[in-house]
Parts: structure tokens; C-alpha cells; sequence
């Protein structure tokens, strides 16, 4: 408040002189500070301040980072760091979008996550013919799925399918 009242002043003082362009932070005439200006003025506050020297650039970096880390919105921070579009934040800042993308593939899949169900407790249970083999297993054990006999790196054959090129694409 008290800048803004010191910048009223200034204005008045200015009278039709003064270049309002309404910035926050201007010459005492209105008009815009120079870019070196606000560096060495940045630099020296903040080793005043015992502050590590950081680029002014890495502030508007982290200010976007903490927004983002704090759960606002890609496209309201894209439109407070004045991108051109929503894709330009998300190219720059998609290394703290991680865990965004991790939620939105968790919802995907509980939306097509199959079910768990349970058969009714009369409905006869369906076994494929070619699982059961009672002279290779004790009765009431299934043949394995698993055919040991595969040769060296391929991929286990699928019993259920009779065609050895399927078998090799399954």
C-alpha cells in the first residue's frame, strides 16, 4: 500500500508528464525501468537480504513450479505466466506434471478394470476340455498351462490356442 500511495504521489508530482503504462514498478516519471536496472537492483537486495543469488527468470520459474506442485490448474497457470498457450506450460513444466498423469492412468484403468465375479453357487463350472488330463496328473489336479518343452527365448505357447503362429504372437 505504501508504494502504491508513494507512486499516487509521484503521478500527481508528474502531472500530465507522467506515462502511466500501470506498472507496479516504474521510474518516478511513469515510465518503464530498464532491464539491467532491475537486475542490479534485484541482485543487490538480495545479498542484502543473505539471499543466494538466483536469475530474476528462476523466480518466475519457481512461482510457476510451486503453483503447479500446489494443484492449481495447467491453464490458470499458463494464463499467470502469460504463455501463448496451455501447451507451451505443459512442454516447459511437464517433469511436475507426473503425478497428474499418474492419477488421470489410476482413473483410466478403474474405469475398464474388470469386475470380480463370483459364479452363482448352482451354475456348473466351465473347465476347457484340453486343461484337463487325468492319466499325466493326480485326480483333481489340471494339466499346467505351462509347457516346459519350449524352446530357449519363446515365449511360453498358450495351450488355448491351436495355431503356432497365433501362439507366437500371443
Amino acid at each position: 500500500m505504501a508504494h502504491r500511495f508513494a507512486q499516487d504521489a509521484e503521478r500527481q508530482q508528474w502531472g500530465s508528464g507522467y506515462t502511466d503504462n500501470d506498472r507496479v514498478f516504474a521510474r518516478e516519471n511513469g515510465t518503464d525501468l530498464s532491464p539491467g536496472q532491475v537486475t542490479k537492483t534485484f541482485l543487490r537486495l538480495s545479498e542484502a537480504a543473505g539471499l543466494r543469488q538466483v536469475r530474476l527468470h528462476d523466480l518466475r520459474h519457481g512461482a510457476a513450479s510451486l503453483m503447479l506442485a500446489g494443484g492449481v490448474d495447467v491453464a490458470v497457470v499458463s494464463k499467470r505466466m502469460g504463455h501463448s498457450s496451455v501447451r507451451l506450460t505443459v512442454d516447459t513444466y511437464s517433469h511436475l506434471l507426473d503425478g497428474v498423469g499418474r492419477g488421470a492412468a489410476d482413473a483410466a484403468e478403474a474405469m475398464v478394470r474388470p469386475r470380480a465375479t463370483t459364479p452363482a453357487p448352482d451354475a456348473p463350472t466351465m473347465r476347457p476340455q484340453s486343461l484337463v488330463n487325468d492319466e499325466a496328473a493326480p485326480p483333481g489336479r489340471e494339466k499346467p498351462l505351462v509347457d516346459p518343452g519350449a524352446p530357449s527365448g519363446t515365449r511360453t505357447p498358450n495351450p488355448l490356442i491351436k495355431s503356432q503362429l497365433l501362439c507366437q504372437l500371443s
